[in-house]
């Protein structure tokens, strides 16, 4: 059993992948298994696959069935006693693994959150969007792992809920993720942000890798979602959805501060998907975003009014949620059965949200 499983799926990357993998193949540390998820790859991406001879590497093949199935046929593949994911464009430092190992080594946690950088087409490398949420988490933990029970754990775990949902930032137990396993929404973008709230609201034991761990690698016009603007990103209202019918039913949603920073990170993402719309898009969005916020448990309406410093950089997404809260259409809807058929508006053409 190796102690590590690094899961990369690979459909249309072509070249990128042998950047991705050669960073993989270059780590510093050994005991790792890197587990290849062909999702219905062209041939192309696949002859890049299929140059290495490593014995590390393992390819499972399939049809495409999207990201989120890709990694969940990983997880479900996966040996080691750790997982992690990265993307086929991306990758790590040479360093990456070692350190991040090492904090699990130490402390056993089921999750290690990872700091990263983004890397621009100019070669221009700068910290990861959420370096600063991860500076006060770092501070807040002094070191130390952050374990259920003990004080301090909830400002741990809001903290987290802040970091940027990216799949390459967290190492996770294996054993942790639980029979059937937690993992990735099938057939939905914004699969990250579903699995990352999840994975830190399960986890009895958090850890911080304090060395950057991956790099995000940004492709102007190279299909990547952060560049799209068409009607893909209403799909992130069937995630939220999703994610607050199953956060409800955790402890955390009865935790002002934990359940406050869910709604920061969810309407972060949000409020850049309808910036992100034509401007004829962005009305219909809108009235989507009140739908799930309708349907949601009443509790995640209510926001903790006093927040750490560290809130602070989500003030912008803040007021956006507030004036969404306040409005009238969303005051005058009354409580909703949670049953699991529920019907939504349907806001986009062949699409059920």
């Amino acid at each position: 059993m190796p102690f590590l499983t690094s899961i990369t799926p690979f459909h249309s990357e072509g070249a990128r992948l042998r950047t991705s993998l050669d960073s993989l193949l270059a780590q510093d540390f050994g005991d790792v298994e890197l587990l290849l998820v062909d999702d219905g790859a062209d041939a192309r991406t696949r002859a890049v696959a299929e140059s290495y001879s490593d014995p590390r590497i393992r390819i499972l093949r399939g049809a495409n069935g999207g990201l989120s199935s890709a990694r969940n046929r990983g997880i479900a593949a996966a040996r080691g006693r750790y997982l992690c994911f990265l993307d086929a464009d991306d990758s790590r430092p040479i360093w990456a693994f070692s350190a991040a190992a090492r904090q699990a080594r130490d402390e056993a946690p089921d999750l290690v959150i990872c700091q990263g950088h983004l890397a621009e087409e100019t070669g221009q490398l700068m910290p990861f969007y959420d370096r600063a949420v991860l500076d006060a988490l770092e501070a807040h933990l002094q070191g130390r792992c952050a374990r259920r029970g003990a004080p301090g754990f909830a400002m741990a775990q809001a903290l987290c809920l802040l970091a940027e949902p990216q799949s390459a930032n967290k190492l996770v137990r294996r054993d942790f993720l639980g029979t059937p396993p937690l993992g990735f929404p099938p057939g939905h973008v914004f699969e990250d942000l579903y699995f990352h709230a999840l994975a830190v609201a399960r986890a009895g034991r958090i850890s911080l890798c304090p060395h950057p761990a991956f790099t995000y690698h940004r492709h102007v016009g190279g299909g990547q979602l952060t560049a799209a603007r068409d009607l893909s990103r209403f799909d992130i209202l069937a995630v939220a959805r999703l994610l607050l019918t199953r956060f409800a039913a955790l402890p955390e949603a009865g935790d002002p501060l934990c359940r406050t920073a869910l709604m920061l990170a969810l309407a972060k993402l949000l409020r850049w998907c309808e910036e992100m719309l034509s401007h004829p898009h962005r009305a219909q969005f809108r009235t989507g975003v009140l739908a799930v916020l309708a349907l949601a448990d009443p509790r995640f309406r209510r926001l903790a009014r006093q927040t750490p410093v560290a809130f602070d950089q989500f003030s912008r997404h803040r007021d956006w949620l507030e004036a969404l809260l306040c409005d009238p259409r969303l005051s005058t809807t009354r409580e909703v059965s949670h049953d699991p058929i529920i019907r939504l508006p349907r806001l986009w053409p062949g699409r059920r949200a």
